[in-house]
Parts: structure tokens; C-alpha cells; sequence
């Protein structure tokens, strides 16, 4: 605790240039944080820890980010105006990862019997436990906005603009973490002909439940995780899926089926990538046709959103394909370490990643750890970016984890101060990724390999 200042409060409070009030005296440093999902909760509750002063801007009215359903009143089609909700998450949605990886290591646990893949509800309701167990709440900000962040100059070099009741407001702060996710903004693939397509074209963004796709015949663009697991999910209700593109390699999460049907109902077909459109027919990469296509449904990711940086160069970032940079291990802005990002890497064990950015953040903020210098900063961002390369990985995997999560994981924890996920952990997790080959279509309904408690896999 700081002693309070014998200047009298009304003169004590002062505006810098940009409007922005700050006491002259000293002051414990205050901490924007955007987001409430499950890096901003990770964001709060160690920033807290750590003695600092937090705020968090959440623009919905409760936690829980990706996990927070929003149903949709009606079908959306992407060729025409549409608002975009905040979250990608339908109706019966089960977690990818095991139950370990989605566990916070100083929670109290998920209850007795909880499925090892649980439903999204069942998440939700962690997160809440989880908030709720570490009084988290007081320290967001419901239903507000963030509308700009802005360097500035100033005893509190950040000013956060936001709206809330349709009331703008501004406030200086000493450190911005970002933690609003990375499945705002869809990628919307460049397809010759798109426009004169007969049918409804949308993205996963917009799914909510098999239902209104009854007796059609979709084709489905993208063939990673949700590419599958959507594919299975309309199975239930439509005629035919068609799931288009790159077939299993290391980049993808399903098995190249050879073109036999497969799925519930023995109605799914894989096919190479679709190309042109026209009427209700897709002409896909090796020139077959998909005839009569009631739906197009895009499964093909999502950019990062900062709506909130209108010029991502003022603020000394730049964008790339899927790809935001200097960012010191993903995390820390290279150039300017008052900025941070949580849960940017794609593809990864978030609840685990999350967990060890925001203690690594907080301790840098409160002092406990000092960054190396910016070049040394920098020149790891280049070593970063060229062994990605190395990789033949194109920018848009760049981080995207896959494969690497794993090291990366131990990396930021070593940072971080903290005890690494141990072998055990990691044969956890690639056995993981085998069992969803080897059962891709219930890969959550088959028992594997017994897994070790979180104790034993190296988290505290």
C-alpha cells in the first residue's frame, strides 16, 4: 500500500495531454486487460496476484469468450449484410482436447465423472466456478466496449477508449494485455464465382445446430477440426456433406478417407478443394463437379481481429497472413513490452498456454522478472520466424502450434519461472492426436490410454 498523499485529492488529480487523469503522487500500476474468456480471466487472476491494480473490458455480459453461446435467430449468408457474433460456438460442441488440457492447474477441478471430451456447457461452467472461487468479477467492466487503444505521452503511456450504455469513455493505463481471442474475424476464401452461387454460403462463425440444414446437400470448405467435427455434426440431418480440401497431412486433423462414404449415417464424402462456383455446382481442383449444393459452409479459420487498433504501425505492430509481429515468444510486443498478448498461438492446449503467459506477464509487470534487452527481444523474433521457415511452415502457421505446442508449452513456462509439463504430459497429449487419427468419427467416445492426474504431469 501506498501512503496517502498529504496533497489534497482535488489537486492531486491532474490531465496529461490527451485528457487522461493520473495522481501526480505514486501509484500501483494499473492493468487494462481486453477480454474475459479464458486468457483474461488467466490475465486477472495472476495480474491480482502479483499486487496489481486490473481492469478488464469485456464487451459481453458475462465471461467464458469462446465458450459463451450466442444463438443466432436465422441462417447467415456472408454475401450480404450481416453483424458477426462474438462467438463461433454450436450447440453441440465437445472439446477436442482432453480433460487435463483443459484444466487450470490451481482450479478446483471439473466435478466427479465429467466426460473426458465435456461439453461446452460443462466448460462454461468452470470458467464460472473458476471466476466466481477467485473473485474475479469485480474486476471486469460488463457489456463495454473497446473502441481504441492508443499510445500516448504520459505518466500512463496507454489510453483506452470504450463505449458502454452508449455513453464514450477514455482511461489511462500503465499496461495493455490483449486476450480477445482469434476467432472473431472469418477468412473468407477467394472462390471464382462465389457470388453466383444459387445456394447459402456461410462460415463456421455462424453454425449453430444441424437442424436447418435437413434433407440438404452441404459442402463443406476446410478440412481441420472443425471442418470434421461440423461435418459429423450435420451428418445427423442432411442428405450429403461433402467435406472439401486438403486431405491428411501434417497439417490436418482427420484421415484421408479414399473417397468412401463414412459418418453416422454413411452420408459424409471427402474431395479436393472447391475452386469456382456456379448456380448450385462447385468445380473442385481436379475438375469433378458437386452438383446440386443446397449450402457452401466455410470452415477456413479466422484472422486476428483488433478492432480496437485501428493502425496496428502506430502502435508499432504489423499484420500478416494470420500472422501479428514483433512479438517477443508470442507474447510480449518486442518493441514495447507494456503490451501483451495471451492466447494469440492457434492449434494449442489455451487453458495451459494461457496459464503460463499470464504468470509470466504478471511477474514482468510487478517487477519479479526483467525481459532481455529489445534487440535481444527482436533478434528472437527472427530466430523464431526462421525456424518456421526451416519448417517449410508458410506465415499463416506461424503461429500455429500443432506439432510444436508441446515445446513452445515449456518455453513459456521456463520464462515464466514456473515447472515445466513434463514427458508425461507430452506422450499425454500426442496420444491424443493419434487417438483422433485412429477414431476420427467418435475419437470422444473411446476410451485410450489411462491418463496420469495433473499433478503428475509436471503443473504445480
Amino acid at each position: 500500500m501506498y501512503a496517502r498523499s498529504k496533497i489534497k485529492e482535488a489537486d492531486n488529480d491532474k490531465h496529461n495531454k490527451a485528457g487522461c487523469r493520473y495522481s501526480v503522487s505514486k501509484h500501483p500500476t494499473h492493468v487494462a486487460v481486453i477480454g474475459a474468456g479464458i486468457s483474461g480471466l488467466m490475465a486477472i487472476r495472476h495480474l491480482v496476484k502479483a499486487g496489481l491494480k486490473v481492469s478488464c473490458f469485456e464487451q459481453n455480459s458475462c465471461i467464458g469468450g469462446l465458450w459463451n453461446f450466442q444463438p443466432l435467430e436465422q441462417l447467415v449468408d456472408i454475401r450480404k449484410p450481416h453483424v458477426e457474433p462474438a462467438t463461433a460456438l454450436y450447440k453441440n460442441l465437445r472439446t477436442n482436447f482432453p480433460l487435463p488440457f483443459m484444466t487450470i492447474p490451481d482450479s478446483v477441478g471439473y466435478p466427479e465423472n465429467t466426460p473426458l471430451y465435456p461439453l461446452w456447457q460443462t466448460v462454461q461452467q468452470y470458467l464460472e466456478d473458476y471466476a466466481s472461487h477467485y473473485q474475479l468479477l469485480p474486476h471486469i467492466r460488463f457489456q463495454t466496449r473497446v473502441t481504441d487503444i492508443a499510445k500516448i505521452t504520459g505518466k500512463q503511456p496507454w489510453q483506452v477508449s470504450w463505449s458502454k450504455d452508449g455513453k464514450d469513455q477514455k482511461e489511462c493505463f500503465d499496461k495493455v494485455v490483449i486476450c480477445n481471442g482469434h476467432n472473431s474475424k472469418p477468412v473468407i476464401p477467394k472462390i471464382a464465382g462465389l457470388e453466383t452461387f444459387k445456394g447459402l454460403v456461410t462460415h463456421s462463425l455462424f453454425y449453430r445446430e444441424p437442424e436447418p440444414f435437413k434433407n440438404q446437400n452441404v459442402a463443406i470448405l476446410g478440412i481441420s477440426n472443425s471442418g470434421e467435427d461440423l461435418s459429423l455434426d450435420l451428418s445427423q440431418t442432411a442428405k450429403h456433406v461433402y467435406l472439401c480440401g486438403r486431405t491428411a497431412t501434417g497439417r490436418s486433423a482427420v484421415s484421408d478417407r479414399g473417397g468412401l462414404p463414412y459418418g453416422p449415417r454413411n452420408n459424409i464424402t471427402q474431395h479436393p478443394e472447391i475452386i469456382s462456383a456456379s448456380g448450385k455446382t462447385l468445380v473442385l481442383k481436379d475438375g469433378t463437379t458437386l452438383k446440386d449444393v443446397d449450402t457452401l459452409l466455410l470452415t477456413t479459420g479466422y484472422n486476428h481481429g483488433f478492432p480496437f487498433f485501428p493502425d496496428l504501425s502506430a502502435v508499432g505492430l504489423k499484420a500478416g497472413d494470420r500472422f501479428l509481429s514483433p512479438l517477443y515468444i508470442d507474447t510480449f510486443h518486442a518493441d514495447d513490452s507494456s503490451l501483451a498478448f495471451i492466447g494469440l498461438p492457434a492449434y494449442t492446449a489455451i487453458f495451459w498456454l494461457a496459464w503460463y503467459q499470464s504468470i509470466w506477464i504478471a511477474k514482468v509487470f510487478s517487477n519479479q522478472l526483467t525481459l532481455p534487452d529489445k534487440a535481444a527481444r527482436n533478434y528472437a523474433v527472427r530466430w523464431q520466424i526462421a525456424q518456421c521457415q526451416a519448417l517449410g511452415l508458410e506465415e499463416r502457421h506461424y503461429q500455429v502450434y500443432k506439432e510444436r505446442q508441446f515445446p513452445m508449452l515449456q518455453r513459456v513456462a521456463r520464462m515464466a519461472g514456473e515447472s515445466l509439463p513434463n514427458a508425461k504430459a507430452e506422450s499425454c497429449l500426442l496420444q491424443s492426436f493419434q487417438h483422433r487419427v485412429d477414431y476420427p468419427d467418435n475419437f470422444r467416445d473411446i476410451p485410450f490410454a489411462t491418463i496420469p492426474p495433473l499433478k503428475d504431469l509436471g503443473l504445480r
